[in-house]
């Protein structure tokens, strides 16, 4: 059994607008996300009456702790890597 070669995709428009698309929305996102802290930290003052350097610690442990889960994660699955 021989594997035949197959003919590329054809797609109808440039295909480098989705890759630019998706990098745009990416991007978009990733602002929204750093940013939601700082639009969130006046109702969480006056809601629970926390203080900035309160709120600010907590939204950096929150981060700090996620990073760790997900960077434990991925060394988990691919191991380390030693540089030479």
């Amino acid at each position: 059994m021989s594997l035949q070669p197959r003919a590329p995709l054809r797609v109808p428009f440039f295909y480098g607008l989705v890759v630019l698309t998706l990098s745009f929305l990416t991007t978009l996102v990733a602002a929204g996300i750093r940013s939601s802290p700082q639009v969130l930290i006046y109702p969480l003052e006056t809601e629970f009456g926390w203080s900035r350097a309160a709120i600010a610690s907590a939204v950096s442990f929150l981060a700090s702790e996620a990073a760790g889960y997900l960077t434990g994660a991925t060394l988990d699955v691919n191991g380390r890597c030693f540089m030479r």
